[in-house]
């Protein structure tokens, strides 16, 4: 259910920044806007044919202007490494992320155990 959520608000974005341009549908100068999307799983499952269908979409709407591209497979590594491609040199600028995945970059993601040195936390009850 997450999923088609999470693909249902990607759909919502893309024509929200269609719905953004101009009565041409863009600027003057025509500028082409690359997206490369990560994928962790084959591309056989239903998350990644329906990202193949935004990026389609995608492509349609804004008359070419706007292009992803899928990566499924972990072709452009496993979600840690995608997240790190995102946030330091914008080589991958969308793709699956699990919480899990996020929980190695910070020790403050853990709500069940939170960010405290071992020997102060609590041994008992």
């Amino acid at each position: 259910m997450k999923k088609v959520l999470a693909v249902l608000l990607c759909l919502v974005m893309v024509f929200a920044m269609t719905a953004c341009g101009g009565d041409d549908g863009g600027s003057a100068d025509g500028e082409v806007y690359k997206i490369s999307y990560a994928g962790t799983v084959a591309d056989t499952t239903s998350m990644m044919i329906r990202m193949n269908e935004a990026a389609t979409k995608m492509n349609e709407l804004s008359g070419g202007r706007l292009q992803m591209t899928v990566y499924p497979n972990n072709q452009l590594g496993d979600s840690v490494s995608n997240f790190q491609q995102m946030q330091e040199n914008g080589s991958v600028q969308m793709g699956e992320l699990s919480a899990a995945a996020l929980s190695s970059f910070t020790n403050l993601y853990h709500p069940i155990f939170p960010a405290v040195p071992v020997q102060q936390q609590r041994t008992s009850f």
